[in-house]
């Protein structure tokens, strides 16, 4: 989740989240995310933008699990398919 969680932070914040992301206790993280907020957001509180960063991390994260499961799906039609021809 940590991946979606640094990709999302890019569409509210203006410095991709500190590796050390997840070690912060919550006053840093939310002194950065203050620090760092874009400008269209400044009047939210941090922990309402996290909110935000975190529902967006859950949509990609979501969105790429139904992809990759429509691969894996169509992947095993074709095997499928491949067996019964060879029958």
């Amino acid at each position: 989740m940590e991946d979606y969680i640094q990709k999302a932070a890019g569409h509210f914040l203006i410095k991709p989240l500190p590796d050390d992301w997840d070690k912060l206790n919550m006053g840093d993280q939310n002194q950065f995310i203050y620090e760092n907020i874009w400008e269209p957001f400044k009047e939210w509180e941090a922990d309402e933008v996290y909110e935000e960063i975190e529902n967006l991390a859950k949509s990609f994260q979501e969105v790429e699990e139904a992809a990759v499961n429509r691969v894996l799906g169509q992947m095993v039609r074709n095997l499928s398919k491949s067996d019964n021809n060879k029958q």
